[in-house]
């Protein structure tokens, strides 16, 4: 059905509006458009205040039918939030999203040169990391997408926060407090800790998904160094790099810890996943340099 004057002058104008804005836009221009007269267009619109009105009347009866079909009544909350916006928002993923935002200021306490806040965000992040996975597996019933949406946002979260934080405090430190220039030598080994790491992640999605499909059990082995272990290695690595007074010292012994964690994340070695013992200890030493990081802030 071919669509009516009035329709055709209200779609141009909305199309003029958008290139040119509301003062750049004037009727002869939208008349030329349409190969109307300006008799014709007034005969329709009096004004171009008038046509404004009418595109945006127009537009806010689009978005409510949209809403009005999208949207039910019996919807829950979670519900609602899921179909308004995309991706999960249950419980199941909630400590991985706080483990993000943990990431995120992090790397802004990083920029702004203060390495033990950003390694307390770090260890937030970890310890986040830690309980997300046994969080979603008590929700029996997840579906494929919920399930491959967790193994996603999980290996996402931990690029970022365990990959690229570690690497940009370690960047700052060079800068700010060992080399001031940053050697190409330096700034290689920090690219390739994320590339590592990526690459890591990268093959566990595949490996993972694959291995759910077969079998509900939860993993006893990584291959490879979990990319999370620079949780606690991060910050024992700067606790053993800030003991040297010489500053390229210090920028020696970073990099050659984070290029032999790099080395570890894609070498095919097998580690078990740790039980309740080996994280009861992972938490005390946690804790520990989590104490001695709070006495160095303060």
């Amino acid at each position: 059905m071919e669509p009516s004057t009035k329709e055709r002058i209200l779609n141009e104008a909305l199309v003029l509006f958008a290139e040119k804005g509301y003062k750049g836009t004037n009727l002869r221009d939208l008349a030329a458009r349409l190969s109307l007269s300006k008799s014709a267009l007034y005969k329709h619109y009096d004004s171009k205040e008038a046509m404004v009105a009418e595109v945006f009347r127009e537009c806010s009866r689009q978005s409510y039918d949209y809403l009005q079909d999208m949207l039910r009544p019996e919807m829950n909350g979670r519900e609602l939030i899921e179909t308004i916006v995309r991706g999960y928002y249950d419980y199941t993923v909630i400590a991985t999203y706080l483990a993000t935002v943990f990431g995120i200021c992090g790397m802004l306490q990083a920029m702004e040169s203060r390495p033990v806040a950003a390694l307390l965000c770090l260890l937030a992040a970890g310890l986040l990391d830690t309980v997300d996975g046994r969080i979603a597996r008590t929700k029996k019933n997840r579906t494929e997408m919920e399930k491959g949406f967790g193994i996603q946002i999980d290996s996402l979260n931990d690029v970022m926060c365990f990959g690229v934080l570690p690497a940009l405090i370690a960047y700052t430190l060079a800068r700010e407090e060992w080399l001031g220039d940053v050697p190409v030598w330096y700034a290689a080994t920090l690219i390739f800790f994320v590339l590592a790491g990526l690459i890591r992640l990268a093959y566990f999605n595949v490996t993972e998904e694959e291995r759910q499909r077969s079998s509900a059990e939860p993993r006893k082995y990584y291959l490879g160094l979990p990319i999370t272990a620079s949780t606690l290695l991060f910050p024992l690595l700067y606790l053993v790099a800030m003991m040297p007074k010489n500053g390229m010292v210090s920028a020696v012994v970073m990099t050659v810890g984070l290029f032999l964690v790099g080395v570890l994340y894609i070498t095919p070695i097998h580690i078990r996943k740790p039980g309740l013992p080996g994280l009861a200890a992972m938490g005390v030493a946690g804790a520990a340099i989590v104490a001695w990081l709070v006495e160095a802030l303060i």
